[in-house]
């Protein structure tokens, strides 16, 4: 059955930064995950999803010079507890950028994959956001 052997969401990927977040999906593949779904800004979703037809990509932010959806209060397209509820684990950082609006996103979706009790990967810009407040991750 297609997921049975690892469901996978890698959190990265922004207009700049396509490959990280593509090379940690095809390698969670290559060691044999079923199911691989990067969550990238709307702007990364197409170079990533032309890189590999493997992949699932689903655009879940808009990385625009704020950080924000016109309109919205944040960056997220959906609740990040959604993202989590059929993974096994979840990857969080590799080229999500540093605007401070993607920072405070990444400390909450780290702090809701803590509360839906996944494996955590934090790679890359992800260490960047709890660099300034590693109780976030103490004891998990």
């Amino acid at each position: 059955h297609k997921g049975s052997m690892g469901r996978i969401a890698i959190v990265g990927g922004s207009k700049d930064y396509t490959g990280a977040p593509y090379y940690a999906g095809l390698s969670a593949l290559k060691f044999g995950a079923d199911l691989c779904t990067v969550h990238c800004s709307t702007t990364a979703s197409i170079p990533i999803k032309s890189y590999s037809p493997e992949l699932m990509v689903s655009p879940f932010y808009e990385d625009n010079p704020l950080g924000f959806i016109a309109g919205s209060t944040g960056p997220l397209k959906t609740s990040s507890l959604d993202l989590f509820t059929k993974q096994h684990s979840v990857v969080v950082g590799p080229g999500l950028g540093q605007y401070p609006e993607i920072q405070d996103t990444v400390r909450l979706l780290i702090s809701n994959a803590r509360r839906a009790n996944k494996t955590l990967v934090i790679d890359a810009d992800g260490l960047f956001a709890i660099g300034s407040g590693p109780s976030i991750i103490a004891g998990y």
